[in-house]
């Protein structure tokens, strides 16, 4: 049996999927710069949470506008990652750019949105430091 590892799930054909997705819905995405981005010289040496983060990173340097546009690109994508954990990345999209006042509300939604195709239980804890009273309430609601 192979020696396969979880950050393997983060592999050419899963990039090569995420990029068609993208692409159906908003055709201007460009793939072969995201890929070109995402497989870096570091790339094959990047564990699990690393390869995460590097995908929102890249993302995030690849997508056009501001926070609320990129969310409303990455939001149609997630449902495509069907197995529950490849998609853990879209919360982590949310915790690294979208914890700025101004985004809350839109951060907070797309946290509600990604945990049903994944988890947002890590990409929380950092609003619920940063905006404790808001939160506190929220997660009340």
């Amino acid at each position: 049996m192979a020696d396969y590892q979880l950050k393997d799930m983060y592999n050419r054909d899963f990039y090569n999927r995420l990029s068609d997705v993208f692409i159906e819905h908003f055709p201007s995405f460009k793939k072969e710069l995201f890929l070109q981005l995402i497989f870096d010289e570091k790339y094959e040496s990047r564990e699990l949470k690393d390869r995460m983060h590097h995908t929102a990173k890249v993302l995030n340097d690849v997508l056009l506008g501001d926070f609320t546009k990129k969310i409303a690109i990455l939001k149609p994508a997630a449902p495509h990652c069907e197995d529950g954990f490849t998609g853990i990345f879209f919360p982590d999209f949310v915790e690294m750019f979208g914890m700025d006042e101004k985004d809350y509300d839109v951060s907070i939604n797309a946290l509600e949105y990604f945990t049903k195709y994944s988890s947002s239980e890590f990409a929380v804890r950092p609003f619920i430091i940063k905006h404790s009273e808001k939160m506190m309430s929220q997660m009340l609601e």
